[in-house]
């Protein structure tokens, strides 16, 4: 049924029955309304959209239930802003603004340059008592609500709408249709004009009340202060009401560790719940896009753990309930570590990677693992043991690689977050195939201890994310492992890059007086399909930037040649065997597997594609004490002697470039040509990876092919970097969800972790198993 409608006179009427016969006091009354619309805009609106909220409040009740929705909505992990231009001196009020003061939440007189930043308006200005004509200052900011492709929620009515007749016949207002409508103890006449989403809040109303004024009470669910329904009228819809019963568990698409922690602390969901709504999802669309290897046959009793932990009122972590999958060649002393490759398929750790343990440590779960490009070797993501995975944003591609499996799992939503190596693009790679955010950090900065091996100088290790909030605490989990006995690299970290918290240095800064160089030796300008959307991408990044206040430099120096750098020194092919006979001999390295690399290539249980042929067979005869090998390393000196002097002679923050090319190439090509990664691998130098744009849309790809931008900077500088990246995705929102995976799935209670099976049938014919 629909519900009925209060009118003007009622309404007043029933204010002030709420303060006599339900004893409210006026506070109380503006607390409950607040926080229903807070719970409105959290959800139409969760902060995976977008956090920036701007609340407009108008000089009465209705500008305080704006002010506390305010406050509820930072407690959220919102960032509001206030535009409260009328500014009541009564005491409930300017105590209302003080909270919000305290709280370092804006106030701006500026509606419409505020409106260009949002992602998302409250308007919480006129409410049901209003009548008459729209004066300054509300006229330009309801005029620009009318207009704005921003979405809007109203509270009570529509500012400017009349409570009987709805929209005024002309001036501001007429054409404003909110997106959101949340009416506060009952509906108003108005919502026969009304067609978009609407909320009733009003779980305060006693019954003697409700019934003295034949009100419906919704059946609010749970702890819900709010319940969606149909309108009236012609309009009317069939009541809706959604809460805790009726949902298909917390929505997992596009989470957040922000978004997954106010949910648990709310208690809109559990650590079980959403371990198996990922898994759900996993099952659902794992087969398509080949991603995971492995589960952890031990993370729903991990979850449970955690579930007790948090009705105990001991739940602690940075990490804590956040499900995270890691590529599969770190260690894990649940699960066999295997590189993709079928010669390890039974290959046990009994002790952690570092970085494993540092996860666990905060509370993280690790729910499973991820396929790789067999041993980290290139950037297909194709292993004899997981099999082919596919780009979730056009099925006929590979996703970068070879952290394809983490690329393409994140992007796809399996779990929050996920990790992966890089020895030469292996982070970046899949973070630009599949619209992510990756950080290569500093080498040394992160212990590589517990990973499976190719390269001293150029393995790096570290996160990728939807976004760059979640990049940032990751990594300051990761980072926290610190000088690290059995990776001798960390004993480089400096004093001041020790317990950095990298979440910290995301707020502040600002684009305008930084100075970019966009390096043209990067780019491949031959026109094609496969280059030109690149090039153009990069151009709407360099106005991006210019537009913000950002110069721009562009670099020609012919020493930024990525082809050249790979030729001259690449030092993988050298350490390699080394690296991997003493990871293989390790004692910790339990069940069967090979004791060699040698071993391991003549055990016919591999896949290497041909274009690496060659690679293997010198890497299996070479070493650190080849001559050659020495001479690599002088010039690596050099180059990084060059780099350092690039940044100061043109005073640069960053060098900017594409992470590739051209687009992430096709599954069965003879490699991942045109990729950017070597420079920052061979020098160590940190590296944050954004989304810079798509491709124009095909039938193979809905919503067009990713490309991304790496943004490289000064050694231990990955506080700016990420101050620097979070800027740019605020002023350049590109993020996609892939349009195979957007649909939500449905959970279902699990007494198990179900097993999953690659799917190695899909190998590509072009690389063959077995053969070198």
């Amino acid at each position: 049924m629909a519900l009925r409608t209060l009118n003007a006179k009622n309404a007043g009427a029933l204010d002030k029955d709420l303060m006599s016969i339900g004893a409210f006091s006026l506070d109380q009354l503006m607390e409950l309304a607040g926080l229903s619309v807070s719970q409105a805009v959290y959800r139409v609106h969760p902060p995976s959209n977008g956090r920036k909220i701007l609340v407009a409040c108008g000089p009465g009740n209705n500008g305080g239930d704006g002010l506390v929705a305010a406050r509820h909505l930072w407690h959220y992990g919102y960032q509001p802003t206030i535009f409260y231009p009328k500014q009541s001196k009564s005491d409930l009020y300017e105590r209302l603004a003080t909270q919000l003061k305290n709280l370092d939440v804006p106030f701006t007189e500026d509606f419409n340059g505020s409106l260009k930043t949002t992602d998302h308006v409250v308007d919480a200005i006129f409410g049901f008592s209003f009548s008459g004509e729209v004066r300054d200052p509300f006229k330009d900011p309801i005029i620009a609500m009318e207009t704005t492709k921003v979405p809007v929620l109203s509270v009570d009515a529509p500012s400017s709408w009349s409570i009987e007749d709805g929209p005024p016949a002309s001036g501001p207002g007429a054409k404003f249709h909110p997106a959101t409508l949340i009416s506060l103890t009952a509906p108003k006449p108005l919502v026969k004009h009304f067609t978009g989403t609407h909320f009733v809040g009003g779980r305060f109303i006693p019954q003697s009340v409700a019934e003295k004024y034949d009100l419906d009470i919704p059946d609010y669910q749970g702890v819900d202060q709010i319940a969606e329904i149909g309108g009236t009228g012609t309009e009317a819809k069939k009541e809706k009401v959604v809460g805790l019963a009726e949902r298909q568990g917390y929505d997992v698409r596009e989470s957040t560790i922000e978004a997954v922690h106010n949910a648990l602390y709310s208690d809109l969901t559990s650590c079980r719940s959403l371990v198996e709504s990922f898994i759900a999802r996993i099952e659902a669309y794992n087969p398509t896009i080949n991603a995971i290897i492995t589960l952890n046959p031990n993370a729903l009793s991990i979850a449970d753990e955690k579930d007790y932990a948090l009705a105990a009122g001991n739940a602690t972590g940075a990490l804590f309930c956040i499900p995270v999958l890691v590529k599969d060649n770190y260690d894990t002393s649940d699960m066999n570590t295997t590189g993709g490759c079928l010669d390890l398929a039974n290959s046990q750790p009994t002790v952690d990677a570092a970085v494993v343990t540092a996860l666990k440590n905060a509370g993280a779960i690790i729910l499973g693992k991820t396929n790789l490009h067999e041993l980290a070797l290139e950037g297909l993501t194709v292993s004899s043991l997981g099999g082919q995975t596919v780009n979730p944003y056009d099925h006929t591609r590979t996703p970068g690689g070879s952290s394809g499996g983490t690329g393409a799992a994140v992007a796809a939503s399996f779990a929050v977050f996920g990790t992966g190596t890089d020895t030469v693009n292996s982070l970046r790679s899949p973070a630009s195939a599949n619209s992510l955010f990756s950080v290569r950090p500093t080498r040394g900065l992160i212990s590589r201890a517990g990973i499976i091996p190719i390269s001293f100088t150029q393995d790096a290790i570290g996160p990728i994310a939807r976004i760059v909030d979640d990049l940032a605490v990751a990594l300051t989990v990761m980072a926290s492992v610190g000088y690290d006995p059995d990776d001798n690299a960390t004993a480089l970290i400096p004093f001041s890059s020790v317990g950095q918290d990298y979440s910290a240095a995301l707020y502040g800064g600002s684009l305008k007086g930084m100075r970019f160089g966009l390096v043209e030796g990067f780019f491949n300008r031959t026109a094609s399909n496969e280059t030109t959307p690149v090039n153009q991408v990069f151009n709407g990044v360099n106005a991006t930037l210019t537009n913000a206040g950002a110069t721009v430099v562009t670099i020609t120096s012919n020493i930024f040649n990525s082809t050249a750098i790979s030729n001259a020194f690449d030092t993988q092919r050298f350490e390699y065997r080394q690296e991997m006979d003493t990871y293989l001999s390790r004692a910790s390295l339990q069940g069967t597997h090979p004791s060699t690399l040698a071993e391991l290539y003549s055990s016919g249980k591999y896949l290497v594609i041909p274009s690496q042929y060659s690679y293997v067979d010198t890497s299996l005869v070479s070493s650190t004490d080849n001559i050659t090998y020495a001479g690599i390393k002088l010039g690596i000196q050099n180059l990084t002697v060059a780099l350092e002097n690039t940044f100061k002679a043109h005073s640069l923050d960053a060098l900017i470039y594409p992470e590739q090319a051209n687009l992430v190439v096709k599954i069965g090509s003879p490699s991942q040509s045109g990729r950017n990664g070597i420079l920052a691998a061979v020098t160590g130098f940190p590296v944050v990876t954004v989304p810079a744009g798509f491709s124009p849309s095909t039938a193979d790809a809905p919503v067009g092919i990713p490309i991304g931008m790496e943004i490289l900077g000064m050694p231990w500088t990955e506080a700016r970097l990420l101050n620097t990246a979070k800027l740019i995705a605020e002023v350049k929102r590109v993020r996609r969800m892939p349009k195979g995976t957007e649909a939500a799935v449905e959970s279902v209670r699990l007494g198990e972790v179900p097993k999953i099976v690659p799917d190695t049938r899909d190998i590509p014919r072009a690389y063959p198993v077995g053969i070198l």
